[in-house]
């Protein structure tokens, strides 16, 4: 009996030291933000990866704030200090797009993807994250698609838009390749579907998805979209059976990270905050967001003010979370990069 009981008494400690301390909150503290690219005239969303060990972050580059000459930047660091252009990925028609939501992805064969998110959507990929494919077609006209999350060798994306001339439809994808995707889950829904985040949690996926507020009057024109709260969907393998519930607050462009001891930190933009990116701890069973750090953003013209979206980069390495964001340097968006040491109280 005395064997067993300090078992488990081993096993208690064992848990609590790699969870944490019971009750314990995240919070954050900025270690640096720096500036680390501004070579276009505008330099804006932005994400990021650690991959073979070195550092790279994707933009959006354009020429003005309402031109179509959008295209993909992918610079590179080995330390996060330094850094260097090593692509520029263009779709199809130069000069025919008006902006690319960028998002990359480590494919289960470990090469990079890197994908341009847009009503026409785009992908590359790499061995090293310096020489990339040709350009690949990925999905359908007049859908919106998310990141891929990869777990067990299927990817898993989400994608809203319209189908067959209905109204806003959301859908649930899988594929086995990152270019090929068969859809899963599909349903025609009554608000205005956003972006969305997947993370899994063993087996069960789960998709965070940013809603629209419908009514023109309470969109806020002058404050450009305003959001609902949040839907959870909920999902296990094979992922064609989502059970959904709301967050606990309204969110835009959500991007969601695991940490390696089980957290889930999420970067945000709330409909209240409109200078900031907000970081929190997301609880999967609840949808609760808890906010633990805010990180100031500076937009300075009407334009950038009024429809500012912020498509945020998120990673984790030697104990901190690195977050890659848009904001104004001397008069124009420009890449910035935030450090942020993590600790629980």
């Amino acid at each position: 009996m005395q064997t067993i009981f300090t078992l488990l008494l081993m096993t208690s400690l064992m848990l609590i030291s790699l969870t944490g301390p019971v009750g314990a909150e995240t919070k954050g503290e900025i270690v640096s933000v720096t500036m680390i690219w501004d070579r276009a005239s505008i330099n804006r969303d932005t994400d990021i990866v650690r991959f073979k060990d070195r550092w790279f972050v994707v933009c959006c580059e354009k020429s003005a704030e309402f031109s179509k000459d959008a295209a993909l930047r992918v610079i590179s660091s080995k330390d996060g200090a330094r850094w260097e252009s090593i692509a520029l990925l263009e779709g199809p028609i130069p000069k025919k797009s008006y902006r690319y939501d960028p998002a990359f992805t480590v494919r289960s064969d470990v090469k990079l993807k890197v994908s341009a998110l847009g009503m026409r959507t785009f992908a590359w990929f790499s061995d090293d994250g310096r020489t990339w494919s040709e350009r690949k077609r990925i999905g359908r006209n007049h859908f919106v698609y998310s990141r891929d999350v990869w777990n067990n060798g299927i990817a898993l994306k989400y994608a809203h838009g319209t189908h067959d001339g209905n109204a806003s439809t959301i859908q649930l994808l899988s594929s086995k390749d990152g270019m090929s995707f068969q859809t899963l889950f599909q349903e025609t829904v009554e608000y205005i579907p956003d972006d969305a985040a997947i993370i899994f949690d063993g087996d069960r996926a789960h998709c965070v998805v940013s809603r629209q507020a419908a009514n023109p009057v309470a969109r806020g024109w002058e404050f450009g979209r305003q959001f609902q709260a949040g839907l959870l969907g909920t999902a296990d393998a094979p992922y064609t059976d989502w059970k959904w519930k709301r967050t606990d607050a309204p969110l835009c462009v959500p991007n969601l990270l695991r940490l390696p001891d089980g957290r889930i930190i999420a970067a945000v933009g709330l409909s209240d905050k409109k200078d900031c990116i907000t970081l929190c701890e997301f609880e999967l069973s609840t949808g609760k967001l808890k906010e633990f750090l805010e990180l100031p953003v500076a937009v300075e013209n009407l334009s950038q003010t009024a429809f500012h979206r912020q498509i945020v980069g998120l990673a984790y390495h030697d104990r901190h979370l690195w977050v890659s964001y848009h904001a104004t340097h001397n008069g124009k968006l420009c890449v910035h990069l935030a450090k942020v040491k993590l600790t629980q109280h």
